[in-house]
């Protein structure tokens, strides 16, 4: 048991885990989980179109009662694996996996390899040597498509390859006239050693693309906490645009104040522009977000309810490392007080 697990730390410091911290590694872990869930459909048609193909090619053979077992076998773990995978579809918001599931991942996958291996034995060598070639190519297409459907496990990808290959190389030595001595020894050494280095290389690409989205999420979500944070102790509100103007980002308080003075704020989207919320002719708003340049306390009127409101909007450009135009971030603030005082000071 240590070997075993010595050796699935091994492979998961190889697929870029060891460092993962432990919050991080559980929602990899349902990745993972949802990765493979997800590749049900496909490996169901693959299966079953390769498992009546297989159950044909033996139908009139001695060993049909045992090629019977093994289809009824690979069915039933296949029809469990759509179930999973409906039952998936119902859940919205991704949760987090329990690293045990890995196991039980990486068991199914060995099983899942005995049994293909088995159907290897059993159809090259009781075939008609008519029908080698054709079962040969209908065996190596259902494996390729296995080890791809255990891609974001690597632990699951090997315990299926080397299984179903010692099994299968089993069947090639049984039948040398296939394709010859030479060929087969060639063809074993390839799927024991180029296809657990591309297996190796789609679990590594999924964990680094994973990797990368929950970095992401945590900088959102910190960011987040600051704003809220700074709402809270200021009086000032967030927003961003992107390049287009397009309102990007902003704070409940703000959204709701645009909602309430322009209809087309009332379902804030990403294709809400915003220098419509500045309804005067010279739209000195649109003007400050085409320059692309900062600009601060620009006070932009709003009517609201047939009250007349002030937001003071300043901002900052964003550019991207090649030095395109990325969009603006900023603050606003309800200065209608101050305006008010302003104009009665005017006034005196």
């Amino acid at each position: 048991m240590r070997l075993i697990r010595r050796l699935l730390n091994l492979m998961d410091s190889l697929a870029g885990l060891a460092e993962v911290e432990q919050l991080h590694r559980r929602k990899i872990t349902a990745g993972q989980v949802q990765g493979i869930v997800q590749m049900a459909p496909l490996a169901s048609f693959g299966t079953f179109l390769s498992l009546a193909l297989a159950l044909s090619l033996l139908w009139s053979t001695d060993v049909r009662p045992i090629a019977i077992g093994v289809v009824t076998a690979i069915g039933f773990m296949q029809l469990v694996s759509v179930r999973a995978y409906w039952k998936s579809r119902k859940i919205i918001s991704r949760v987090e996996g329990n690293p045990r599931i890995i196991r039980a991942i990486v068991v199914n996958a060995a099983i899942y390899g005995c049994l293909w291996g088995t159907m290897c034995i059993l159809v090259l060598g009781n075939v008609a040597p008519n029908d080698l070639f054709i079962s040969g190519i209908l065996l190596a297409g259902i494996l390729m498509t296995t080890v791809y459907c255990f891609r974001t496990v690597l632990q699951a990808s090997y315990a299926f390859i080397f299984i179903s290959g010692a099994l299968a190389a089993f069947a090639f030595y049984s039948r040398p006239e296939f394709i010859g001595a030479f060929p087969s020894i060639a063809l074993i050494a390839l799927y024991f050693t180029v296809v657990p280095y591309i297996a190796f290389l789609q679990t590594r690409d999924f964990i680094q693309h994973f990797r990368g989205e929950l970095k992401s999420q945590d900088e959102a979500e910190l960011s987040n906490a600051l704003l809220r944070q700074f709402e809270e102790t200021g009086h000032e509100w967030f927003w961003a645009t992107d390049s287009e103007g397009l309102l990007e980002r902003a704070s409940d308080e703000l959204r709701s104040v645009l909602a309430s003075a322009n209809e087309s704020f009332i379902e804030p989207t990403r294709e809400t522009c915003l220098r419509l919320c500045d309804q005067r002719e010279d739209n000195p708003l649109a003007a400050a977000l085409a320059s692309h340049e900062d600009f601060q306390d620009l006070k932009v009127p709003f009517v609201i309810e047939d009250v007349e409101h002030w937001l003071s909007f300043s901002g900052h450009p964003v550019f991207r490392d090649d030095g395109s135009f990325s969009g603006y971030i900023g603050v606003c603030a309800d200065v209608t007080k101050e305006k008010l005082a302003e104009e009665k000071i005017n006034q005196l």
